[in-house]
């Protein structure tokens, strides 16, 4: 490893044109409720002034990286790199509101999934639990603050740069800074694992929260070979089950397994699912599983996207301060693993499940707790009621509750000592005043005098999430866990889920966002993300832009 104006550069042989990388450690999951978008700007901002090139070019934002990326001659990159970086010292403010609406006008396009449902519904409207909340810093736009988040984030210390192939690297010239430690991870105090909520996505999802590691991964595809066996080879009710990990930063990682199902069908998924556990948590998988499993990362050293996907497994590591396991270390680790170590690791993170299930399928297993859908705290500020209303009760006895410290909904018909709805609810929130705005306006409610209401109005949770309404706009099934261009790995991530793409156009090839050793392909030859691969985070629109202004219309 080198270095270049402050910033390590990592090379690899790589077959094809030359392609260069540069990451920086800051993405969704660093952002606030009130300021989602930033890095989204930023990113934007810096690429606009490029325009149509003659060579590749974009860029794209995730939960904890944001990278610029380009495919061209040497010349070309060493242009990119210069502009680029002149841009990032001095973001052109002037096309902030342009870029602003560009942005919402993308953001009507994407569609929510299960992993952003699942990240949302454990960590709430704060860190990772963002991927399914809309970008509401594009509805408010402040050139000094995008400008204190650029400068603050973007910087030598918190970046890193790839190349495929040996080059003189090129220029490297951002402002001083620091490295910026993984986003904090603080699940929702009402979630107590193991536990299930209703979602509107049409199957099945179960998450885990882990150390992170090789075995973890490996673990994850063991759980989805056992449940494609099952479910679709024996009972015949899932068509595809798939799984994915997802790094969290530098100690975690986010592991999911999704079926699909017929609605009548679903709760025969989930018993299948939740049997492959218990079988898994009994027995481990076989020895026979586990020389596969080796046998095919050996064989992913061999695909041509292998090269790329050691680069982003490298680039990562160097954000999170990590080192980067080499392919022999991989394969020995995983070569002295037995059945009864995987069995012991299910037990281990099985506490952290977490589970979606459609709206009317009842989870009976007792291990699994429903997440409230409404909370027990009640929520202070300045109260909202209806403008437009089915009758006058309705409009009295629904209304918006904003405060510093929460918002929240109170609906007719729902008990206000007990339940907030989820959709609305925001709960223990970074107070913001241009946030609290925007919600009123959503709403097009008027104000009840200006009261405040301490001893009535809706209940709020101690932390945000909401789960009643999220993911309404979802594509359902595997589309969840949508197909990336990447290899698979092994001990890293195949993740496209959080990503943005922006201005540019993908040079291609890129192997995935895996963030350690690259993984195999699944077992139906097919590197697994999920989410989907350009133009877009993936959001569990649990509060998607104008779910208050439904809220309040209905």
């Amino acid at each position: 490893m080198t270095r270049v104006g402050g910033v390590p550069v990592y090379t690899v042989e790589a077959p094809g044109p030359r392609r260069a990388v540069l990451a920086f450690r800051v993405g969704r999951a660093d952002e606030t409720l009130a300021w989602a978008g930033l890095t989204h700007l930023v990113e934007h901002l810096a690429l606009v002034s490029f325009k149509e090139q003659p060579y590749a070019y974009g860029g794209q934002v995730e939960g904890a990286r944001t990278l610029f990326y380009v495919q061209g001659s040497d010349a070309e990159i060493r242009e990119f790199f210069n502009r680029l970086c002149e841009n990032l010292r001095a973001l052109p403010l002037d096309r902030l509101a342009d870029e602003a609406r560009l942005l919402e006008t993308e953001a009507q396009s994407r569609q929510g999934g299960a992993l952003s449902s699942l990240l949302g519904g454990r960590y709430g409207c704060q860190g990772w639990g963002l991927m399914g909340y809309p970008e509401y810093a594009l509805q408010h736009p402040e050139p000094d603050r995008v400008k204190a988040w650029a400068d603050e984030w973007f910087t030598a210390e918190n970046a890193a740069l790839g190349l495929s192939g040996p080059m003189d690297p090129p220029p490297i010239d951002l402002r001083s800074g620091r490295r910026m430690a993984s986003p904090a991870l603080t699940p929702l105090s009402l979630v107590r694992t193991p536990a299930w909520f209703h979602d509107r996505e049409q199957g099945v999802a179960m998450s885990f929260i882990a150390p992170y590691s090789v075995r973890f991964s490996s673990l994850m595809r063991v759980l989805q070979r056992h449940g494609f066996s099952r479910l679709r080879f024996g009972e015949s009710l899932s068509y595809e089950v798939d799984s994915a990990t997802l790094r969290l930063g530098r100690d975690n990682t986010h592991g999911i397994m999704w079926a699909d199902g017929l609605p009548e069908n679903v709760s025969k998924v989930l018993n299948g699912m939740l049997s492959v556990l218990d079988e898994v948590m009994e027995k481990g998988p076989t020895e026979a599983e586990l020389r596969e499993d080796v046998e095919a990362l050996r064989k992913s050293i061999d695909n041509p996207g292998w090269p790329m996907a050691l680069l982003d497994g490298q680039l990562t590591n160097d954000l999170f301060g990590t080192t980067m396991r080499t392919s022999d270390e991989a394969i020995a680790e995983l070569e002295s693993a037995t059945p009864r170590d995987y069995a012991a690791l299910l037990r281990e993170i099985f506490p952290s499940l977490l589970t979606i299930v459609p709206s009317g399928v009842a989870v009976l297993d007792r291990r699994l707790t429903a997440v409230p859908a409404w909370s027990t705290d009640e929520a202070h500020g300045t109260v909202y009621r209806l403008r437009a209303a089915t009758s006058v009760v309705a409009q009295q006895m629904t209304s918006l509750t904003v405060g510093d410290a929460a918002i929240g909904t109170r609906e007719a018909g729902h008990d206000p000592l007990r339940r907030v709805h989820g959709s609305a609810y925001l709960g223990r929130w970074q107070p913001d005043a241009a946030l609290a705005r925007q919600f009123p306006a959503a709403c097009q409610a008027e104000r009840l005098e200006g009261r405040r209401r301490d001893r009535e109005g809706p209940r709020a949770a101690s932390a945000c999430g909401g789960h009643g309404s999220r993911g309404a706009a979802a594509q359902p099934g595997p589309r969840g866990l949508e197909r990336g261009a990447a290899t698979g790995e092994v001990g890293c991530e195949t993740v496209a889920a959080d990503r943005v793409d922006a201005g540019g156009r993908d040079p291609g090839d890129r192997a995935g966002h895996d963030h350690d050793l690259p993984d195999r392909q699944g077992d139906n030859g097919r590197a697994l993300a999920p989410a989907r691969r350009s133009s877009g985070s993936r959001y569990c629109p649990g509060l998607r832009s104008g779910a208050l202004r439904e809220t309040c219309d209905r």
